[in-house]
């Protein structure tokens, strides 16, 4: 074999070794970067089981001038609680309202919402929410369908 081409042959395995080298550290950094992420997500059930009260329902109306505007009623007062239970079970207390009276529920929880991808739900026997969270605030939200906003503060 020439001298050329034992050259050649050991430039190429250099070559090879060193991006093969490269590629393979790079992925190993990824691997590990991508473990430590899924790691450190929050649990979302944790999040959601505990007492839960109604303070704010908020729901597109129809104004006369033909315009929809967001209406918001407080229910503070009125004491309703949502405790969401670690075996899927809802327990709904206080005074009536629209969304559900007072007794016991199943609910589900779901990583992608059917219309929001991106989005986590929460089923309530067969009523699927978009859940939230803003300002300190659990929302289930149906205002995607021109349904209401339910907003709750934790209670501990």
């Amino acid at each position: 074999m020439t001298s050329v081409a034992k050259n050649c042959i050991t430039s190429l395995y250099t070559i090879f070794y060193k991006k093969t080298y490269f590629y393979m550290r790079t992925l190993y950094i990824f691997l590990i970067a991508s473990m430590c992420m899924l790691s450190c997500s929050k649990d979302e059930t944790n999040e959601l089981i505990g007492d839960w009260q109604l303070v704010e329902v908020q729901s597109p109306q129809m104004m006369l001038n033909g315009r929809i505007e967001l209406v918001s009623k407080d229910f503070r007062s009125e004491n309703i609680m949502y405790s969401f239970i670690s075996n899927n079970t809802l327990r709904v207390t206080g005074a009536s309202h629209f969304a559900y009276e007072p007794g016991t529920y199943s609910y589900e929880l779901i990583d992608s919402h059917a219309t929001f991808k991106t989005s986590k739900g929460v089923i309530i026997e067969n009523t699927d929410w978009v859940l939230g969270y803003r300002e300190g605030l659990m929302v289930l939200d149906k205002s995607y369908v021109d349904g209401p906003q339910l907003l709750f503060e934790k209670k501990q």
